[in-house]
């Protein structure tokens, strides 16, 4: 089913075209941060109104939704492309998904196409900024004191975003090893965000004074791009 904004959505005075920013931040799952992205004018006696959340730009390497609206507009004749990475309709009336594939300045340029006729309606220059890295835990630790009883229940290791962003990116790989008394007693690598079989059983051997160290960290940015987290130590008690 089509759809077509009207102009009761907004303020009587205004008479214009807005672009609407959704960021999903994990492809694999539904994590949503909204934006408003820009309000385009329309010709001579169209007025300018600008309006943003506390999310300012897109983001590289993920998926950044947007809703594009013309007023008395079907979606099915609005057009928006950009000069740097890609867009692509979304399941949504006038949805689009825009993916950039790293940081920088995107150009989108909203158009109005009905068969043959085509009409630009303006366009926007806006950042795209990289992901933040996550902070990533066992246990909610990193870089600190832990006691035994409570490391040999951990399960696994969280990369969780911070700073507003509630939502956590896929640990692909880490390497743990372990320390008592100056010597490495056990090096493994894990695959995945849980502790596997070999790192499980470990777990119960460990004792007070030994050191933890969790390095090769990498982290699922998006569907084919992964990033490296620095390597992180706990001193069990």
């Amino acid at each position: 089913m089509d759809a077509t904004w009207k102009k009761n959505d907004v303020p009587e005075k205004w008479n214009v075209i807005f672009l609407y920013l959704k960021v999903r931040i994990d492809p694999m799952k539904k994590y949503w941060c909204a934006a408003l992205l820009l309000l385009f004018t329309l010709p001579a006696e169209a007025q300018v109104a600008v309006s943003m959340d506390k999310v300012h730009v897109a983001y590289e390497l993920v998926d950044n939704h947007i809703i594009a609206a013309v007023e008395g507009c079907p979606c099915k004749d609005i057009q928006v492309v950009t000069d740097f990475g890609t867009i692509k309709e979304g399941e949504e009336p006038c949805a689009f998904i825009f993916n950039a594939p790293g940081s920088g300045r995107a150009t989108f340029t909203v158009s109005r196409i009905k068969g043959k006729d085509y009409r630009e309606l303006g366009k926007t220059i806006y950042r795209v900024k990289p992901l933040p890295l996550p902070l990533v835990t066992v246990g909610g630790v990193q870089h600190g004191d832990m006691q035994v009883a409570k490391f040999r229940a951990q399960h696994g290791m969280i990369a969780a975003m911070q700073d507003g962003w509630d939502f956590r990116l896929e640990v692909v790989s880490f390497r743990m090893s372990v320390s008592r008394n100056g010597e490495i007693i056990f090096n493994e690598e894990n695959v995945g965000p849980a502790f596997n079989d070999v790192l499980k059983p470990f777990l119960i051997k460990v004792q007070p004074g030994d050191i933890v160290l969790f390095s090769g960290i990498r982290c699922r940015k998006s569907s084919d791009h992964t990033i490296s987290i620095d390597p992180f130590e706990i001193r069990l008690k």
